[in-house]
C-alpha cells in the first residue's frame, strides 16, 4: 500500500483459519530493532502521533518535553540516554494496555491461530521472489513505485524492491546500496543500524527475557547486546 495507514487487521486475522487452502503469512521482525524502531518512530520523530493513554507508563510527557526543548531552542536530551527509561515503561505497563507500535509481535493478529510462513524482514531477499510469486503479486510490485509522496519516499526504481547489490532486473548494480527496498516508508528510522548506539548488555537482556515468546516463536536468536551489525548479519541468514 505503498506506506499508507493499514486499517486495523486483527479482527479479520482468524476468518481463514480453518481453511487449509489460503496460505498464512506473517512478516516479523527481531524485537530489538522493533522496539527501537518504534521508540525512534513516537517518541523521537513524532510523539503527538499517539494518544496520551497509548505511551507506556509516563513517556507521553517525557517524549513531549523532549520535542518542546527542542522548539525552544534548548536542544534535545541524548535519545540513547532516553531509551532505557522507554524500555523500562514498556516492560512494566500492563500487557493489556501497552500499544501495538511496542507490544510483543507474538502478540498481534491472532498468531496462536497458527500461520504457515513467518517471514522475517531480515531475510527478505531469501523468501521475496517465492513470496510475491506465491500471491501473483508480480505484476503489483514490477513497476510503479519511482514515486515520492508523504508516504513513501522512493529512490529512483521501478520496482518495490530489489536485493542488495542488483538492480529491479536483476543484474549488478554499481553501488551497492545499503537498504533494499526501492523506498521507505514516511515512519523508516533506521534503527537496525542504530543498535549498538541504544543498546547495552543489561538492556538487551532486559529485553531478551521480556520479548521471550516472541524470540520462540519467530525463532530468533538472543542478542548480547554487543555487535549489533554481527547479528543483524547473523539472523539475515536462513537456519537449516
Amino acid at each position: 500500500d505503498r506506506g499508507r495507514p493499514a486499517a486495523p487487521a486483527e479482527p479479520n486475522c482468524g476468518e481463514h483459519s480453518e481453511d487449509a487452502a489460503v496460505p498464512r503469512f506473517m512478516l516479523v521482525r527481531n524485537p530489538y530493532s522493533r522496539l527501537l524502531s518504534g521508540f525512534m518512530d513516537k517518541c523521537v520523530q513524532d510523539p503527538t502521533n499517539l494518544g496520551p493513554e497509548e505511551f507506556p507508563g509516563n513517556m507521553r510527557k517525557v517524549c513531549e518535553a523532549r520535542k518542546e526543548n527542542s522548539k525552544n531552542g534548548k536542544g534535545w536530551k541524548d535519545a540513547a540516554a532516553l531509551f532505557p527509561k522507554f524500555v523500562e515503561a514498556v516492560i512494566n505497563e500492563d500487557p493489556d494496555k501497552l500499544n501495538r507500535h511496542f507490544g510483543p509481535q507474538s502478540g498481534h493478529c491472532d498468531v496462536n491461530a497458527g500461520y504457515d510462513y513467518y517471514l522475517p524482514t531480515e531475510q527478505i531477499a531469501h523468501w521475496y521472489e517465492p513470496f510475491v510469486a506465491a500471491l501473483d503479486l508480480g505484476e503489483a510490485v514490477r513497476t510503479g513505485w519511482d514515486v515520492s509522496t508523504r508516504w513513501w519516499h522512493n529512490d529512483g526504481s521501478e520496482c518495490f524492491y530489489h536485493p542488495p547489490g542488483l538492480g529491479c532486473d536483476g543484474a549488478p548494480l554499481g553501488t551497492v546500496r545499503a537498504g533494499a527496498f526501492s523506498g521507505d516508508s514516511f515512519h523508516a528510522t533506521g534503527s537496525d543500524g542504530r543498535l549498538d548506539e541504544f543498546y547495552t548488555p543489561e538492556l538487551a537482556r532486559a529485553v531478551s527475557e521480556w520479548a521471550k515468546a516472541d524470540l520462540e516463536e519467530f525463532g530468533y536468536p538472543a542478542w548480547d547486546g554487543v555487535d549489533g551489525a554481527g547479528y543483524l548479519r547473523r539472523i539475515s541468514t536462513p537456519q537449516k
